[in-house]
């Protein structure tokens, strides 16, 4: 008896181990990366243009159309250049670059490329925050505010005649918004009920009922709170829809999904460490999870960005200094986090930005001050 329990107990583990071993087989198909240069000092071999390392791309965003294409703005030195790259067959060959005609601020921290339906692009200039539109096959540069300055917080979105509306932060710590009425800029106020709490950053979103939908983050010491404001016939501000005790924060970035649901990445300073944050609902409750929680001396956090894809599923990237590399976070279709490194060793002191195609796949360019180039990480 004693003989037959033991064999059906060396088989029941034998039979444990193997459902182990079949389950550690069974994972996410691993992601590679096609890498390649974007941009680098080869087309811009003007006499005027004496470029050092980290000039190209010190600001940069990409986003895709509902076709396909990939467009791209980003800085040389103090030059705005547009690109843009068919989704078709060949479309490695299929790259177009032209400058823009915007000399950009030395501080300017955020440019946008806008699609829908024209082409859109916004920057910070020298005498304040201009937009760009697609006319034949030229630009038309029109000036949105000169009280936007290059280090103004600020974000767009586009109204339902395709121009720019502008939320910024203004010159008492709140937030306004401006939009184009005839042939002036029309400027109103989003009431912000707090005093002594410090806009962070904020995003902006229209409905399809033509409501205006602002999200932002507030902090205070090491307090946080995200809020979510609706302008109707009038502004709907609630109490906040997250507040908790996370730490001193460094950077944030607020993302409207397709669905208009706001999440935001923070990041935190706790101690010794930087944390990145995440926060988001989950159900009818908010939470937030530690996305990554290195030394603040070894990364830099404060270097990220990220999007949603159409299934509403986040993409971060940020930049790994110690490993010399972009890293790339995920949301998996279970919920769970992925995490991965581009591979690619490159020096940068700048923002990755990370696109998305209509496939899901995620398109992710970074500087590198090294070679002087942009480079653009394509994933498989």
């Amino acid at each position: 008896m004693a003989r037959k329990s033991a064999y059906i107990l060396a088989l029941s583990c034998l039979t444990l181990c193997s459902c182990v071993s079949v389950k550690e087989q069974v994972k996410t198909p691993r992601l590679s990366w096609s890498v390649e240069t974007f941009d680098d000092a080869s087309d811009h071999k003007q006499a005027d243009l004496k470029l050092s390392p980290g000039d190209f791309g010190r600001v940069m965003h990409a986003q895709f159309d509902a076709q396909g294409d990939l467009h791209v703005v980003y800085v040389i030195k103090d030059r705005m250049v547009y690109a843009k790259r068919g989704h078709a067959p060949g479309a490695r060959q299929a790259l177009v670059k032209e400058p823009l005609p915007l000399t950009v601020g030395e501080f300017a921290r955020d440019i946008r490329v806008v699609t829908g339906s024209g082409l859109t692009a916004v920057a910070p200039g020298v005498h304040g925050l201009s937009y760009m539109q697609r006319v034949n096959d030229g630009w038309a540069v029109r000036l949105i505010a000169d009280k936007i300055g290059q280090a103004t917080l600020w974000t767009v979105t586009l109204g339902a005649q395709g121009n720019p509306v502008i939320a910024y932060a203004n010159e008492t710590g709140g937030i306004a918004f401006i939009e184009p009425e005839g042939a002036a800029w029309q400027e109103f106020r989003v009431p912000m009920a707090e005093e002594g709490w410090r806009l962070r950053c904020l995003t902006a979103a229209f409905d399809s009922q033509k409501r205006l939908h602002v999200g932002f983050v507030t902090s205070q010491n090491d307090r946080v709170k995200l809020w979510h404001a609706v302008r109707d016939r009038a502004w709907s501000v609630e109490d906040p829809v997250y507040k908790g005790k996370r730490g001193e924060v460094e950077a944030c970035s607020a993302v409207f999904d397709g669905d208009l649901a706001l999440s935001a990445a923070v990041v935190v300073a706790e101690g010794a460490n930087d944390r990145l944050i995440f926060i988001s609902r989950k159900g009818k409750k908010w939470q937030d999870e530690v996305l990554a929680d290195p030394f603040i001396d070894e990364q830099h956090l404060a270097l990220f960005s990220y999007v949603f894809d159409t299934a509403g599923r986040a993409h971060l990237v940020f930049y790994d200094a110690q490993a010399k590399t972009p890293v790339y976070l995920f949301k998996k279709p279970n919920g769970a986090w992925g995490k991965m490194s581009i591979g690619s060793a490159v020096d940068t002191q700048v923002r990755p930005t990370i696109a998305i195609d209509p496939s899901g796949k995620a398109w992710i360019l970074f500087q590198d001050a090294a070679r002087n180039s942009l480079r653009l990480a394509r994933q498989r």
